[in-house]
């Protein structure tokens, strides 16, 4: 998993790791960092679950490697895991106070994370396909 976008908060060392939907990490993501950043106050990261050869990915291709992702819950967590033990590791962030949230295809992930027993943060998880 690779940090694609990080939004400090002027007031708090907790942190929200934003999962993408299902094409990729890429503008809205950011968007939704920010504003997790000022309008909640936290620290906003959006992860980037499939890694940078994904972004040169067209079409029926992706749709194919969400399908890896979600046939494959080991796979999916553990780039979750990766990117919750990368925060967690930062020094502006409390590692007790960080939580996942995701929609869609990044819901499905969170959900899959807490499933699989993943109780080392707070999730949220909406409109989810398992």
């Amino acid at each position: 998993m690779l940090l694609l976008y990080v939004e400090y908060s002027n007031s708090s060392s907790a942190l929200s790791v934003s999962g993408s939907d299902w094409d990729g990490t890429n503008f809205y993501e950011q968007q939704r960092a920010t504003l997790i950043a000022e309008d909640l106050g936290y620290i906003g990261f959006a992860a980037d679950i499939y890694g940078p050869d994904f972004h040169t990915v067209e079409g029926d291709q992706r749709s194919a490697l969400a399908g890896q992702y979600r046939n494959d819950p080991s796979l999916f967590t553990g780039r979750i895991k990766a990117a919750v033990d990368y925060v967690k590791s930062m020094n502006e962030v409390d590692g007790s106070r960080v939580a996942v949230v995701g929609y869609c295809f990044g819901g499905t992930g969170v959900l899959m994370y807490a499933l699989m027993g993943m109780n080392d943060v707070k999730g949220k998880s909406v409109y989810t396909k398992l």
